[in-house]
Parts: C-alpha cells; sequence; structure tokens
C-alpha cells in the first residue's frame, strides 16, 4: 500500500449554470480542505458560481463546452412530443448518428485530449466527475487514457445511450446520490466496476436555526404574515406554475399569507419568468407574491419561511432544498416522487402527499401553519434526520474512503 503525503484530484464540471450539482461539489471540497488532497477544478467558464472555488483555495481551471446549448422549456415541450411520434422514430436513428458524430469531433476528442494533458501536467492520482456519464464522455476517455482512476457522481435520474452505457465499463466507481437514481442506473444497465449510494451533505453550522429574523421579515415587509416559500432554478419541472396555483387555493382560505419563489432565472428562460408573473396577475396574487431570484445567503431565506413547499413534477433525483429546509427546521410539503421518501419520514419529519395534487398540498400547508405545535415538531424531528443521515461531514468521510480504496493511500 502507497503512502501519499497529498493526493491530487482533479474534478471536472460541465455545466454552465447554477445548481445543486455545483453547490455540492462546492460543499465537498470545502469539507476536504482539512489536509490531505492538493485540488483542482476544471469548470466551465460559463458557469456563475465557478470563482467559489477560487475562494476556498482550489487551483481552478476555466474550459468551454463547446456543444451546451441553453433550450427553452417550450421548445424542450415540443421535443417530447415530437419523440412520442412513431413516424419520427426511424429519422430520429439517424439523427441522433450525425449528432453524436459531430459531438465526437467538436467536443469529445478535442476535450479528452485537453484533459488528458491536464491529467499529466498536474499529476494527478484521480478523476471525480461532478454529473452524470452522458455528460462527461471525454473525462471517462481522459482518465483512461491517463490510466488514472476515474468517479463519476450520478446526479440525475437519467437516460442513457448506448455510448454511455459502453463507456460506464471505465468508470471505476459510480457514486448515487439517492437509492431512487441507483435503481434507475442499474434498470438501465449500467455496468460501473462499482456503485454506491451516499447522499448529499449540509453543513450544519450555515444551515442551523436562527431566532433573529426580524431584519428581512420587515425588509421584505412579511411581519405578521404566513410565509410559503419555493426554493429552486426557474424551470417548468421544478413545479413553480403548481406551486402558484396552490398558493391561490391557500390565500382562499388564509389570506394573510405572503409567497416567496426564490431561484435563479437562466437567461434563456426569461419568458418563463415573465409567464408566472402573468398567471400571479391570473391568480389575483400578485401583491402577495415576491420573485427573490437568485440569493447566494439562501439559509437565511428559508429561516424566514412557515412551510417550504417542493413541487417538482417529475421525479427528483435527491432534492438538495428540501434537506437544506429540514436542517433549519422547517416542515417540507412534497410529493411522492424519485428520492423524496428517502429523505422525509412522512407525518414525522415532513409531509408527503402521494402526487403532485393542488388540494393535497393546500390541506397539508394549511394543516402545518393553523397547527404551529405539529409543524414545531416536524421542524424539530426534521433537523434531527439530517444531523443524523444528511450532515455533511458522513459524506465527506464517505467520499474520502473511496478516494483511499482507489488510490491506495493511507
Amino acid at each position: 500500500m502507497k503512502h501519499c503525503s497529498v493526493l491530487n484530484i482533479l474534478y471536472i464540471e460541465g455545466g454552465p449554470e447554477r445548481g445543486g450539482s455545483v453547490k455540492s461539489l462546492f460543499n465537498l471540497i470545502k469539507g476536504l480542505k482539512k489536509g490531505g488532497y492538493r485540488i483542482f477544478v476544471a469548470i466551465n467558464k460559463l458557469n456563475l458560481d465557478a470563482r467559489l472555488f477560487e475562494d476556498i483555495g482550489s487551483n481552478v481551471i476555466f474550459f468551454k463546452w463547446k456543444n451546451v446549448k441553453c433550450e427553452t422549456n417550450r421548445f424542450r415541450e415540443l421535443k417530447q412530443k415530437i419523440n412520442r411520434c412513431t413516424i419520427f422514430k426511424e429519422l430520429k436513428v439517424i439523427y441522433n448518428f450525425f449528432k453524436f458524430t459531430k459531438e465526437l469531433f467538436t467536443m469529445i476528442i478535442p476535450l479528452s485530449l485537453k484533459f488528458y494533458k491536464i491529467i499529466k501536467a498536474k499529476q494527478i492520482d484521480l478523476v471525480h466527475l461532478n454529473d452524470r456519464i452522458g455528460y462527461n464522455k471525454y473525462g471517462i476517455i481522459a482518465a483512461k487514457l491517463a490510466r488514472v482512476p476515474c468517479i463519476c457522481h450520478e446526479r440525475k435520474i437519467a437516460q442513457y445511450t448506448g455510448i454511455d452505457l459502453f463507456l460506464s465499463r471505465y468508470v471505476d466507481v459510480l457514486i448515487c446520490i439517492s437509492n431512487a437514481v441507483y435503481k434507475n442506473c442499474i434498470s438501465s444497465g449500467v455496468r460501473s466496476k462499482k456503485i454506491v449510494v451516499i447522499y448529499n451533505g449540509v453543513d450544519l453550522e450555515v444551515f442551523k436555526p436562527k431566532q433573529t429574523k426580524y431584519k428581512l421579515m420587515t425588509e421584505l415587509q412579511l411581519a405578521d404574515k404566513h410565509v410559503i416559500g419555493i426554493i429552486g432554478r426557474l424551470d417548468v419541472w421544478k413545479g413553480h406554475r403548481f406551486f402558484l396555483y396552490v398558493a391561490s387555493k391557500i390565500k382562499e382560505y388564509i389570506p394573510n399569507c405572503k409567497f416567496l419563489v426564490v431561484g435563479e432565472t437562466p437567461p434563456h428562460l426569461r419568458s418563463y419568468l415573465d409567464e408566472l408573473r402573468g398567471l400571479c396577475l391570473k391568480l389575483g396574487i400578485s401583491h402577495d407574491t415576491i420573485f427573490l431570484g437568485f440569493r447566494q445567503n439562501i439559509a437565511e431565506y428559508i429561516n424566514i419561511m412557515d412551510v417550504v413547499l417542493h413541487c417538482s413534477t417529475r421525479p427528483e433525483p435527491f432534492g438538495r432544498v428540501i434537506i437544506e429546509a429540514m436542517s433549519l427546521a422547517k416542515p417540507v410539503v412534497a410529493a411522492n416522487y424519485g428520492a423524496v421518501p428517502e429523505l422525509i419520514e412522512n407525518n414525522v419529519s415532513g409531509i408527503i402527499v402521494p402526487n403532485i395534487d393542488i388540494n393535497r398540498f393546500v390541506e397539508a400547508t394549511i394543516t402545518l401553519l393553523k397547527d404551529r405545535p405539529k409543524a414545531q415538531a416536524i421542524g424539530y424531528a426534521a433537523r434531527k434526520r439530517v444531523e443524523q443521515i444528511f450532515n455533511l461531514e458522513n459524506h465527506v468521510h464517505n467520499i474520502k474512503k473511496i478516494y483511499e480504496s482507489l488510490t491506495s493511500c493511507i
């Protein structure tokens, strides 16, 4: 067994937008900074969170993923309808072939060679890819060429192409962020050498319940109001439309409410934000709904909420905002999709409703607003659950064990 004074790790994050995957990587690296690692982060230069890694002392390498395309939600919906049409299936096979050929020569080969050179020049001992196999073909190939271990962090309930499944065999460890993701990998035919489940972690000191919140409450004119919030990037599947319909129904029963929408609107989805504002006008809640946009200090905003709604309309691979709200002792109402039942114990550390149903969400939220002892008990149990299962120290410890097993370092 080799003794390593310092382990050189290259993390690759190709996403152009802020999101839970970047936040999770940031937390992991912050937890690893206590010693024994020299950290290099290769990140898409379009990502607005890139500078955060420099702030914590990482060696940052900026690159551009040339084939990143920002599709509008309407275009995605149209594409899904076309994909369901049988007449397009044969044409789709031909289209995908030419699409992959273009991707191979314009992105995969150039980036594979670029990262191979980086691995050699920086004497990298291990490559950790921060997202799904399909987004990291070049990283897998570069690690294989350089003969260094490769970890892929699967953060999506994804569909896999034949190429993805082929490359999965060259991933030494595939880390799934939930059992929901793990089951999808196995059923899809992913064949990495080792597949493990490691839950995301929360920094318990950052996401700690606070009693002093009057300044922000006053700033947002929320004094003496019930505050219900949704947190997450503005994207159709995150369920902001659904949230607004729920909000309008809650307002009928409890007029003294305000609704906070916290999350970034990517530049290509500005029309979606306009659509949501228009829906507020239609539902008569425009004066009761505050769109806050992106907030770096998200814990402060969750801390002023009475109830947090998680409204994703398709299976959630994990749900980082759920455990962040739980860590702040806030009761969460969420639908029984994806990994949600792994995070929340129904009626103990949160409320799980069977599906995306407006009336059920309204009923659960009103119950929590009216029954404060129940809401407080759920919040207390939620915090305890995060401390036991989803704390950052556990997360970092489990990742370190994988690093040690792959590099034979003690």
